[in-house]
């Protein structure tokens, strides 16, 4: 069996997280739990821009493709700082109360690019994130079907991703002013897959938090924490969080966190046996 099972979900901050849940239904996903009030454990507070003594969270798990997890620190919310992750909805719905915007900038681009489709990007002034979707409806399930990152060493960013990680490369770029690998985790699990496009970028090397606004964090499912970080430290991932249990949504797990290529935040999720 693998170490690494796939992707479970991508979280977001928000400071309304029943607002943003309502936004989410209107797409199809649906509340798997809800959690109000946890406490936010030592192990943590290294990822927090400010610590805070407790968050809460609603998960939302689409028809197909990646869940998304909205995380409220306390009401708290840094607009200052954006996460590096970029995000495709594969609906050409648009149940957002969002702003439609006419440039959809590099990102946007090297999507219409690496998956031969056209791109609309919009924001949530509310959440302060952005994401993209097709023009029109394809056959993309309407979860989360792709998670963009710029990478300043694109070489380097596509070996952890997939010597580390497990995803398997698809295709690169054969234009001459765009570099980019389109990668695809497979799982066992189908809701699990996920395509990942890292585009050769200039990337701000500061570190990101949980706290901070957009698309903060991804989430694999793994068998073995230890030995996943075992894996993952040949190819320089810093930061790397103690592991530590918690129950949440009627299930026991142990979480860790760690930082990887341009200082992005992961988070690996081992669901303990009853």
């Amino acid at each position: 069996m693998p170490i690494i099972l796939g992707a479970d979900h991508i979280c977001t901050s928000c400071t309304s997280i029943e607002e943003g849940a309502h936004s989410f239904q209107k797409f199809g996903f649906q509340t798997t739990f809800e959690e109000y009030n946890l406490p936010v454990v030592e192990e943590k507070a290294p990822f927090l821009r400010k610590v805070c003594e407790s968050h809460d969270t609603i998960f939302l798990k689409p028809t197909g493709g990646v869940s998304v997890e909205l995380i409220r620190h306390q009401g708290v919310l840094n607009g200052q700082q954006q996460a590096p992750y970029h995000v495709l909805l594969g609906t050409s719905k648009d149940p957002f109360t969002s702003t439609k915007t006419d440039d959809i900038g590099v990102i946007g681009e090297v999507i219409e690019q690496a998956l031969e489709i056209r791109v609309v990007k919009r924001i949530i002034e509310n959440f302060k994130i952005s994401y993209y979707q097709p023009i029109i409806l394809g056959n993309l399930a309407p979860g989360i079907v792709l998670v963009t990152l710029a990478c300043s060493d694109l070489n380097r960013a596509s070996a952890f991703w997939q010597e580390g990680l497990g995803f398997q490369f698809v295709k690169k770029s054969n234009v001459s002013n765009s570099s980019w690998h389109l990668l695809e985790f497979i799982s066992p699990i189908p809701a699990w897959n996920l395509k990942l496009l890292l585009l050769d970028a200039p990337s701000p090397q500061e570190k990101h938090f949980l706290d901070d606004s957009g698309w903060t964090c991804l989430s694999f499912i793994v068998t073995s924490i230890e030995k996943s970080i075992e894996l993952l430290t040949s190819y320089n991932i810093t930061d790397v969080g103690s592991p530590y249990s918690i129950s949440i949504g009627g299930n026991s797990m142990r979480l860790c966190f760690f930082r990887g290529p341009e200082n992005i935040l992961i988070e690996l999720i081992q669901v303990e046996r009853k």
